[in-house]
């Protein structure tokens, strides 16, 4: 299960989903992957494609279907974990009281205050919705990710809330935060000295790290310098450079 394998610090890579289509979804849940993220933020997946997507990826019987949810809120997270997700990824977290939020909205009570009565979840499980109700907490996987500058200096408040599973770096908008050209692997010192104090603060607190890398060699040496989850590309990423080998190949 991703949430237990997470916490326990065990490597676990996986894609993206930026194209709303559940066959994709079921195709590539066909590949030795420990999870499948798919993009509600900035894909166009409404929710009746993203319960449909995240059943054919449960299909596969060992890929755990994730959500980038499109925002801070409860509606979404709700939407997200009620479909089935075995977890969720939330953008932008930057303050504590977010990150409090959060939680809240994510776990049944006593941890938080989220709402229970749709069996679809407990499916997601091969459970009854009683069983879910019981262990949804424990088996649900809660990312927060850090990819802004503002997120910098409440990192070890952000970090103290109990009932965040990991922290996930956006690259890219954290590049773009800091005034840098956006990209998975930048090298530019101030990128470099923002992940420093992402590193530092979650070694301090356990708080297992994540991070969107540019492909599978990017991935190997973030997993070198203590990230332990790694997404390895996307799926459009995977059909432009399948297309550019072929059309080399012709001309």
């Amino acid at each position: 299960m991703i949430a237990h394998k997470v916490r326990e610090g065990l490597a676990c890579k996986g894609i993206w989903l930026n194209l709303p289509s559940e066959y994709s979804a079921r195709w590539l849940s066909r590949f030795d992957l420990d999870f499948i993220t798919i993009d509600s933020e900035h894909a166009a997946v409404d929710p009746n494609t993203l319960y449909r997507m995240i059943s054919s990826i449960l299909c596969s019987g060992r890929v755990s279907p994730l959500v980038r949810i499109a925002g801070a809120n409860e509606p979404e997270i709700k939407r997200a974990l009620d479909a089935g997700a075995h977890g969720i990824i939330v953008p932008m977290v930057n303050t504590v009281d977010q990150a409090m939020d959060i939680v809240r909205w994510s776990r049944y009570p006593p941890l938080g205050s989220r709402s229970f009565g749709n069996a679809m979840a407990g499916l997601a499980f091969g459970q009854t919705m009683k069983e879910y109700l019981l262990t949804a907490n424990d088996q649900t996987l809660l990312a927060i990710q850090i990819e802004h500058q503002d997120a910098l200096a409440q990192l070890d408040d952000i970090f103290s809330v109990n009932g965040i599973d990991l922290a996930f770096v956006g690259p890219s908008d954290l590049s773009l935060s800091l005034g840098l050209e956006p990209a998975p692997e930048n090298a530019h010192p101030l990128f470099l000295d923002a992940l420093d104090k992402i590193k530092n603060a979650a070694t301090r607190h356990k708080i297992p790290l994540g991070i969107y890398c540019s492909g599978p060699e990017a991935a190997k040496k973030r997993l070198e310098e203590g990230f332990s989850f790694v997404v390895l590309g996307s799926d459009m990423q995977l059909l432009d450079q399948a297309m550019n080998t072929m059309l080399k190949k012709f001309i």
